[in-house]
């Protein structure tokens, strides 16, 4: 449903990746935990502004993230998953799970998220 949350991990990886390829890297992370859990069709919204451009332009470019990006473009077109830009005012919850969770061991949530986003999650469902 619109505004739930339905699924969130926190996973963490010893890299040193350029922004650019972080934020890919999370987006097919994220978009494997959606496949993992059954939660297909999928909308996944980062606020990964030109990450989500390259998805949807189906253009990876020649650079190291294009190789990420390729991925996600792959996957999204086998099964039901839509990448769409989301503003960070819009979702909080991602932005602070991302903030607060960074180093921490490997989290897994299903239809349920760490109680310090709650009010995040009430936030994003008034809009």
């Amino acid at each position: 449903m619109r505004g739930d949350v339905m699924g969130c991990s926190s996973q963490s990886t010893i890299t040193n990746f350029s922004p650019q390829i972080a934020e890919a890297y999370a987006i097919l992370r994220g978009i494997r935990f959606a496949m993992d859990a059954g939660l297909l069709p999928a909308e996944v919204e980062p606020d990964a502004k030109t990450i989500v451009y390259l998805i949807i332009a189906d253009a990876p470019p020649l650079a190291e993230v294009g190789i990420v990006i390729y991925d996600i473009i792959h996957i999204c077109k086998h099964y039901n998953i839509w990448v769409l830009f989301t503003p960070r005012c819009a979702n909080m919850v991602a932005h602070n799970l991302a903030k607060v969770m960074p180093g921490a061991e490997d989290l897994f949530y299903l239809e349920e998220y760490p109680p310090y986003v709650e009010s995040f999650v009430l936030d994003d469902k008034a809009m």
